[in-house]
């Protein structure tokens, strides 16, 4: 019975993609979906693939098995709608995601955010606020062209972290710690953007303090995982190691992060950087310091990772990193397949904000 509905609905999804129709009259029930129990759904299906570091290969796994477009209750009685089809995600994107778009946050963001009242940047924002806000950082960092004033910090500041590979490799044997200085790289390149080219000024003091915020911004994402799959109020309520975990590193992070970001709004004298030119934008010291702490924290994660994917890549393809090193424009194309193969945020996620049709199904909003 099962297969025959989900013939059916696979039928129609091909219909509607080939003649635009525009209502089927299906809805969210009449989508294929996998098998669940009461109040859990399939959760323990999801903890037996190996929780939240395996999500995007267990869901990968159930799109083979029911196509393009399907829902899943991996936890309570809330149906996710997983799509792998371009067109459908062209559709959501441009036509159904409105004015402000709105997305799912990580579930001890979320509980950690309502017990402590930190307030965060973009990714935590809504509505009017995240709009003025986002617009404004577009301006500088996504336009066309809007990206050439920031080549020249990143540049001198990568250069500075080979030169310093280099010496500890001329003193003996060296074996660097990839992960930890990726992290602490990609902190050192977002400080050197937000100063306009220069750095913290060097001192034993600023240097324990980038090497504790990287440490601590990489726990961070390490004990998310660990929650995910989780009753994470439960988890809270019991104050759990993985918990207790979490919440050590979220609170580490922020305040380091506004720490590093009030020393740099205390600079006067930098006027290339984005931090002046998003206060040239009528930006609140206080906007500023929530938007870039953030920035901050969400840096190490996703550049130092997709870094060690990429060097973990080309130490299996010695003709291409042959190639690389001969023609070093090829690294963008490195870039792209590192990422297509290992994207360090596997998802994207929309919450309706009103009635839509989504292929052929009649969704709700929420």
């Amino acid at each position: 019975m099962f297969r025959v509905a989900e013939r059916i609905c696979k039928q129609k999804l091909s219909y509607f993609k080939r003649c635009n129709v525009t209502n089927t009259g299906l809805f969210i029930n009449d989508m294929p979906h996998p098998k669940g129990l009461p109040l859990i759904g399939t959760k323990l299906e999801l903890l037996a693939a190996g929780s939240g570091s395996k999500l995007h290969e267990y869901i990968d796994i159930r799109h083979k098995q029911l196509g393009p477009i399907f829902y899943e209750m991996l936890g309570g009685n809330t149906k996710l709608v997983f799509l792998n089809d371009p067109n459908l995600m062209k559709i959501l994107f441009l036509k159904l995601e409105g004015k402000y778009p709105s997305h799912i946050l990580p579930e001890p963001w979320v509980l950690y955010e309502k017990l402590y009242g930190s307030k965060r940047g973009l990714f935590f924002m809504n509505g009017e606020e995240w709009l003025i806000n986002r617009r404004i950082m577009n301006k500088h960092l996504l336009r066309e062209n809007s990206d050439k004033w920031v080549e020249e910090p990143i540049k001198a500041t990568i250069h500075n972290f080979v030169q310093k590979w280099k010496r500890k490799a001329e003193n003996g044997s060296f074996v660097p710690n990839l992960e930890s200085d990726l992290y602490l790289l990609s902190i050192d390149v977002l400080i050197s953007v937000l100063l306009g080219g220069e750095s913290l000024t060097a001192s034993k003091h600023n240097d324990e303090l980038l090497i504790m915020f990287s440490e601590s911004v990489k726990k961070i994402f390490h004990t998310t995982t660990k929650l995910y799959g989780l009753p994470v109020h439960w988890c809270q309520r019991l104050n759990t190691k993985a918990w207790r975990n979490f919440k050590e590193s979220v609170d580490v992070s922020i305040f380091l992060a506004q720490k590093i970001v009030r020393e740099i709004l205390s600079n006067k004298h930098n006027t290339k950087g984005l931090i002046p030119k998003l206060r040239q934008d009528n930006m609140s010291d206080e906007t500023i310091t929530r938007v870039v702490a953030d920035f901050v924290i969400a840096a190490g994660d996703t550049t130092a990772y997709t870094t060690l994917w990429a060097l973990l890549l080309l130490s299996k393809n010695e003709a291409v990193t042959h190639e690389l090193i001969m023609d070093p424009s090829q690294a963008k194309h490195v870039i792209k397949e590192t990422m297509r193969l290992y994207p360090v945020a596997p998802f994207l996620t929309r919450i309706l904000p009103k009635e839509s049709l989504l292929g052929p199904y009649n969704l709700s909003a929420g």
